[in-house]
């Protein structure tokens, strides 16, 4: 029910730092691309299924790819054609390089870059990075979560009694 910051920025350490590594930089240069488009002033199309897609998505998407996929991992992404061949692999990316097309279509600043890491079946790490917000989380089992470099934590709060709660429209 929330993040609170704990400690000043500092490494994460994880059997999974390469990884964690490797979503800390491909947040960041999705971010880079963000900055090339305006959030209400993009043109969308549409896919089978009536979900749109924009430049934006494609560009976040190839160079999610470039920073993420290493020989042998595999591939799962909103706004790729799937790639069976990634049910035989043991590392798999799951990203969802413009989480909140519509959202970014009209302006709310509800929309993010969505980066998982799954390992043999199991998601192990990941990172979502919102560039209206300029909001970062990135985590693994072993590391715990950091926000925007720090150390976090969830809430240990009980109730909703003065927790801050999002949410976003039903399709």
């Amino acid at each position: 029910m929330g993040v609170t910051p704990a400690t000043p920025k500092e490494k994460m350490t994880s059997s999974y730092s390469d990884i964690l590594e490797r979503i800390e930089a491909a947040l960041a240069a999705a971010a880079d691309v963000f900055g090339r488009f305006s959030a209400g002033a993009i043109a969308a199309q549409f896919k089978a299924g009536h979900d749109p897609v924009t430049e934006a998505d494609r560009a976040i998407d190839a160079v999610l790819r470039q920073n993420l996929l290493r020989q042998g991992e595999g591939w799962l992404s909103e706004e790729s054609v799937d790639d069976l061949s990634r049910l035989d692999c043991k590392h798999v990316w799951v990203v969802d390089p413009l989480d909140g097309t519509r959202e970014f279509v009209k302006g709310i600043p509800e929309f993010c870059t969505s980066i998982g890491y799954v390992e043999n079946g199991r998601p192990v790490a990941g990172g979502i990075h919102n560039p209206a917000t300029h909001e970062t989380f990135i985590g693994a089992l072993d590391a715990g979560v950091v926000y925007n470099g720090r150390a976090a934590r969830a809430s240990q709060r009980a109730s909703l009694r003065g927790a801050l709660v999002l949410a976003s429209r039903v399709r």
